[in-house]
Order: C-alpha cells, then structure tokens, then sequence
C-alpha cells in the first residue's frame, strides 16, 4: 500500500475544518468565561480580551466556510462513490446517535442520564473515528467524522425543533454551544483514528491515495 499523505488535496478540507474548529473554540470559551476575570483584571485587559475573541470568531467562520467550499470541490472531483463509502463507514457510529436522541427525549435531566449519554456520544465519537481508519481514510478524515456526528446530534435536531418554535434566542444558543464543543468529539475521532492506524492495518487501500490516483490517471 502506499504511503498515505495527510497533506494531500483531498484532505485539505479536512486540515482547514479542523483549524477553523479549534479557533471557534479557543474564542467561544474564552468569550464565555472572560467576565469571570472582570474582578481580577483591567477594564482594559478585559476589553482587549473580548475583541481578541471576536476577530478569533471571524477568522475561524472564515476559514470554516473555506473548509465548506473545498470539501465541496474535492465532493465533485472524488472518484465515484467515494463520499457514499465515507457515510457507510459511519453508518454505525450515527445509528448509535440517533438511538442516543431518540433515548434522551424519554430519560429525565437526572444528573446521572446526563452522563450517561454524554458517555454514549463520546463512545460514539471514538468509534467514528476508528471506522473512517479502518477503512483507510486519513486523520483528518477521520477527525470531521466527529463533527458529523455533533452536527446530526445536536445542530440538526435543536435547530429544525426551535425553527418549529421560532425560538431564535434558543437557535443561536445552539451554534454558540456547537462552536465551543465540536472541536470535543473531532479530538476524540482524530485521536481513535490515529490509534487504529498504528494498532492494525487498515482493511482497505487508503481513500487519499485512491484519490490521487484517479485524479492522475488519464
């Protein structure tokens, strides 16, 4: 098998998806927790510190949308049936989130149910990761596998529910929440990736060099 490369075009989608996540989420969190240090800090620290997060959130939406506008072109340039062999590597880590869904509607907001479907979701996040290996996706392949799962989790859900409700403070709650947390399961998923990568060999040549492949083939 060849030599897979992490820096191929086909992952650049995922290595900017990636970045753009772990800035939102250095400048949501310290957005959020920034007025607890109003007692220890300038007025001028603290005002420096708010627009630092704000130009951080610019940055991170911009190359968010970047990272949407190239996976939508290596989408198009991608050998047949490629992206559909990426869902189907996930179909069972997002069955477990749709049962984790459809569980938390009838469970209370009992403290121990709470973490037990957080736990559900971390698993489901690990196992994601570890399938897009086993099938011979790259990290960073597999580390978008988690945001798939948060997005179908919890932004589809919660904003199709609060658009119903026109709950529009409630609805920006949830993108603020998923700006601050995807990057969350995209660690867990890059992290069981790179596990499975180095435990086993994959059972499939990898997608990244199929891709450069078909791309240089005449």
């Amino acid at each position: 098998m060849a030599e897979r490369s992490h820096t191929a075009s086909s992952d650049r989608p995922a290595v900017w998806a990636v970045i753009a996540f772990g800035i939102l989420a250095v400048s949501m969190n310290g957005y959020m927790f920034s007025p607890r240090l109003a007692q220890t800090v300038k007025g001028e620290t603290l005002f420096m510190l708010f627009v630092l997060t704000a130009v951080m959130a610019a940055v991170g939406v911009i190359m968010l949308c970047a990272a949407l506008f190239l996976g939508w072109r290596a989408a198009n340039t991608a050998p047949r049936g490629s992206v559909k062999n990426y869902f189907r590597a996930l179909r069972i880590p997002i069955a477990a989130v749709l049962v984790t869904m459809a569980l938390s509607s009838f469970l209370g907001d009992q403290t121990w149910t709470l973490w037990a479907l957080e736990g559900a979701r971390a698993c489901a996040a690990v196992l994601a990761g570890w399938l897009v290996a086993r099938h011979g996706y790259s990290i960073w392949k597999c580390a978008v596998s988690g945001v798939l799962l948060i997005v179908i989790d919890h932004v589809a859900v919660n904003t199709f529910a609060f658009a119903l409700t026109r709950e529009w403070l409630a609805l920006g709650g949830v993108f603020i929440s998923f700006a601050m947390f995807a990057f969350v399961p995209m660690a867990l998923a890059a992290a069981a990736g790179f596990v499975a990568t180095r435990m086993t060999p994959p059972n499939a040549t990898s997608e990244t060099d199929a891709h450069e492949a078909a791309r240089g083939s005449p």
